[in-house]
């Protein structure tokens, strides 16, 4: 278990940090499949994909984190 959290904590932290460095191109990429708030959702999810994974990966309240990233990984797969 605790290598799969430190797997995804960090796949998820790495993934957040890559948007949050190219906000911009993420906003477009928003604003390209017409969802509302772009800039708002943008910052919001990779915020949330940032701030989870690093919660996981050092096992800070790891079930409590998990919550926001099921909701932003299912609103992405849908």
């Amino acid at each position: 278990l605790l290598l799969c959290r430190l797997y995804w904590g960090w796949h998820f932290m790495m993934a957040g940090w890559e948007k949050l460095n190219h906000i911009e191109q993420f906003i477009q990429l928003l604003t390209h499949y017409h969802i509302p708030a772009a800039t708002a959702q943008a910052y919001l999810a990779a915020g949330i994909e940032f701030m989870g994974g690093l919660c996981l990966f050092l096992g800070l309240a790891c079930r409590l984190a998990a919550i926001p990233l099921i909701i932003v990984m299912m609103t992405a797969y849908s």
